[in-house]
């Protein structure tokens, strides 16, 4: 698999945001049964969880963020159009 920064910069806000919700989710279940067979730590569990919400979050802002100046600037080039 190759990664660059052009293919990077072609993921939408929209795709983004449910891709984090989606690894979001699975972490939600995949830890909780991890922790239970003390494959992991509750605390690392936590903080894993934690970290991937705070970024379902930024990005969700920075969507609105994206939609609002779309709004307020209907000319304006990029984001998630």
């Amino acid at each position: 698999m190759s990664t660059t920064t052009t293919a990077t910069a072609k993921v939408s806000l929209t795709e983004q945001l449910s891709c984090a919700e989606h690894e979001l989710g699975m972490r939600r279940r995949v830890y909780t049964r991890w922790v239970t067979e003390r494959r992991m730590a509750q605390e690392k569990a936590d903080h894993e969880i934690n970290s991937m919400a705070a970024i379902v979050e930024t990005v969700r802002r920075a969507k609105l963020i994206d939609e609002a100046a779309h709004e307020m600037f209907p000319g304006l080039h990029g984001g998630d159009r």
